[in-house]
């Protein structure tokens, strides 16, 4: 089952995810067009979990840690797309055991991530406000096929 959210601001979802909802799992969450939703809070999605999170076109600043924390087992992809993040607990990616795909394209996020996954194949920090990268940044990402980096303004890669 999937679930399209359009045109949330802030507490709602934690409102709507209150609710007894008769499914605990569902395949996919878009929010789509939500400018009005500048964080995802820790519990924001109570005690559902989800394989994919479609997030675009949203006023989200900041993903707190622990906000998908139900979908640790089985987040397969986390699309958060043309917004404006400047804050995300990249220190939990490892927590999310069947995660493969991380998107995180047009958003604020002005320094390359400490990346760490055994289940990471593709990620895309395109569209950002990056300007230095790390040789090893992608050391602890051992099984990554797609990195996708344009749009940045790298000025450099460490170390000089």
């Amino acid at each position: 089952m999937d679930m399209l959210c359009s045109f949330v601001v802030d507490f709602e979802l934690a409102r709507v995810f209150e609710a007894d909802f008769p499914f605990k799992h569902f395949r996919r969450l878009e929010l789509r067009n939500s400018i009005g939703l500048t964080v995802l809070q820790e519990g924001e999605f109570g005690a559902v979990s989800f394989e994919e999170v479609l997030a675009d076109l949203t006023g989200l600043v900041e993903v707190q840690e622990r906000a998908l924390s139900q979908s640790y087992s089985t987040l397969t992809t986390l699309k958060l797309d043309t917004s404006q993040i400047t804050r995300f607990p990249f220190a939990e990616i490892p927590s999310f055991t069947s995660l493969r795909e991380l998107y995180l394209y047009g958003n604020q996020l002005d320094r390359f991530p400490d990346l760490s996954s055994e289940t990471l194949v593709v990620v895309s920090l395109s569209f950002n406000r990056i300007s230095e990268i790390p040789v090893d940044g992608l050391k602890n990402v051992p099984n990554i096929e797609d990195f996708h980096f344009q749009g940045n303004n790298l000025q450099y890669v460490f170390p000089r």
